[in-house]
Protein backbone atom coordinates (compact mmCIF):
# COMPACT_ATOMS: atom_id res chain seq x y z
CA UNK A 1 0.00 0.00 0.00
CA UNK A 2 1.29 3.45 -0.89
CA UNK A 3 1.19 5.86 2.02
CA UNK A 4 0.28 9.52 1.83
CA UNK A 5 2.73 12.40 1.99
CA UNK A 6 3.58 12.86 5.67
CA UNK A 7 2.19 15.89 7.46
CA UNK A 8 2.16 18.57 8.38
CA UNK A 9 0.27 20.01 5.45
CA UNK A 10 -0.79 23.63 5.10
CA UNK A 11 -2.80 25.86 2.83
CA UNK A 12 -1.04 28.02 0.28
CA UNK A 13 -1.36 31.78 0.40
CA UNK A 14 -4.22 31.71 -2.11
CA UNK A 15 -6.19 29.39 0.20
CA UNK A 16 -6.90 26.89 -2.60
CA UNK A 17 -3.65 24.94 -2.65
CA UNK A 18 -2.57 22.27 -0.18
CA UNK A 19 1.19 22.11 0.38
CA UNK A 20 3.46 19.79 2.30
CA UNK A 21 5.14 21.71 5.10
CA UNK A 22 8.11 19.57 6.06
CA UNK A 23 10.56 21.53 8.24
CA UNK A 24 13.68 22.52 6.31
CA UNK A 25 12.21 21.57 2.94
CA UNK A 26 10.73 23.64 0.17
CA UNK A 27 6.90 23.29 0.21
CA UNK A 28 5.54 20.83 -2.35
CA UNK A 29 2.08 21.22 -3.91
CA UNK A 30 -0.10 18.25 -3.02
CA UNK A 31 -3.46 19.39 -4.38
CA UNK A 32 -5.32 22.39 -5.68
CA UNK A 33 -9.01 22.98 -5.03
CA UNK A 34 -11.06 24.28 -7.92
CA UNK A 35 -14.72 25.06 -7.98
CA UNK A 36 -16.98 25.40 -11.00
CA UNK A 37 -16.45 28.96 -12.15
CA UNK A 38 -20.16 29.30 -12.91
CA UNK A 39 -19.87 31.40 -16.03
CA UNK A 40 -18.31 34.78 -16.62
CA UNK A 41 -18.70 36.09 -13.09
CA UNK A 42 -16.26 33.62 -11.51
CA UNK A 43 -16.66 32.22 -8.03
CA UNK A 44 -19.34 33.75 -5.86
CA UNK A 45 -18.52 34.48 -2.25
CA UNK A 46 -20.26 31.29 -1.03
CA UNK A 47 -18.40 29.06 -3.51
CA UNK A 48 -15.11 30.83 -2.78
CA UNK A 49 -15.58 30.32 0.98
CA UNK A 50 -16.53 26.68 0.42
CA UNK A 51 -13.42 26.03 -1.69
CA UNK A 52 -11.26 27.54 1.08
CA UNK A 53 -13.04 25.42 3.71
CA UNK A 54 -12.45 22.28 1.62
CA UNK A 55 -8.76 23.15 1.31
CA UNK A 56 -8.47 23.70 5.08
CA UNK A 57 -10.09 20.33 5.75
CA UNK A 58 -7.72 18.59 3.34
CA UNK A 59 -4.70 20.32 4.86
CA UNK A 60 -5.81 19.04 8.28
CA UNK A 61 -6.14 15.44 7.06
CA UNK A 62 -2.80 14.16 8.45
CA UNK A 63 -3.56 15.69 11.86
CA UNK A 64 -7.09 14.28 11.85
CA UNK A 65 -5.76 10.84 10.94
CA UNK A 66 -3.21 10.99 13.77
CA UNK A 67 -5.95 12.00 16.23
CA UNK A 68 -8.17 9.15 15.05
CA UNK A 69 -5.32 6.67 15.48
CA UNK A 70 -4.67 7.91 19.02
CA UNK A 71 -8.36 7.78 19.91
CA UNK A 72 -8.61 4.32 18.39
CA UNK A 73 -5.86 3.08 20.70
CA UNK A 74 -7.58 4.68 23.71
CA UNK A 75 -10.98 3.21 22.85
CA UNK A 76 -9.52 -0.26 22.24
CA UNK A 77 -7.63 -0.17 25.55
CA UNK A 78 -10.66 0.97 27.54
CA UNK A 79 -12.95 -1.58 25.91
CA UNK A 80 -10.43 -4.33 26.69
CA UNK A 81 -10.34 -3.21 30.33
CA UNK A 82 -14.14 -3.21 30.51
CA UNK A 83 -14.34 -6.67 28.97
CA UNK A 84 -11.52 -8.24 31.03
CA UNK A 85 -11.72 -6.62 34.44
CA UNK A 86 -14.02 -8.20 37.03
CA UNK A 87 -14.36 -4.89 38.83
CA UNK A 88 -15.28 -3.00 35.67
CA UNK A 89 -17.43 -5.90 34.43
CA UNK A 90 -19.56 -5.45 37.54
CA UNK A 91 -19.75 -1.72 36.92
CA UNK A 92 -20.51 -2.30 33.24
CA UNK A 93 -23.73 -3.98 34.24
CA UNK A 94 -24.94 -0.61 35.45
CA UNK A 95 -27.09 0.99 32.81
CA UNK A 96 -25.12 4.22 32.37
CA UNK A 97 -21.73 2.55 32.00
CA UNK A 98 -23.23 -0.08 29.71
CA UNK A 99 -24.62 2.70 27.50
CA UNK A 100 -21.22 4.39 27.42
CA UNK A 101 -19.51 1.11 26.49
CA UNK A 102 -22.00 0.58 23.66
CA UNK A 103 -21.45 4.12 22.39
CA UNK A 104 -17.69 3.58 22.52
CA UNK A 105 -18.04 0.41 20.46
CA UNK A 106 -19.97 2.40 17.86
CA UNK A 107 -17.31 5.13 17.98
CA UNK A 108 -14.59 2.51 17.55
CA UNK A 109 -16.27 1.31 14.34
CA UNK A 110 -16.48 4.88 13.02
CA UNK A 111 -12.82 5.53 13.85
CA UNK A 112 -11.80 2.27 12.12
CA UNK A 113 -13.76 3.35 9.03
CA UNK A 114 -12.16 6.81 9.00
CA UNK A 115 -8.67 5.33 9.29
CA UNK A 116 -9.40 2.83 6.49
CA UNK A 117 -10.73 5.61 4.27
CA UNK A 118 -7.65 7.76 4.83
CA UNK A 119 -5.15 4.92 4.49
CA UNK A 120 -6.75 2.77 1.82
CA UNK A 121 -9.40 4.96 0.18
CA UNK A 122 -12.19 2.71 1.41
CA UNK A 123 -15.54 3.88 2.71
CA UNK A 124 -16.08 0.83 4.91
Amino acid sequence: MTSHTPGPWRNGEDGHNILSAQPGERPKMLASIYHDLGGVGGLGSKEHAEAHANARLMAAAPDLLAACRAQHRNIATLLQLIDESDQLADLASMSALGDIANAMRADEAAVNAAIAKAEKGTDR
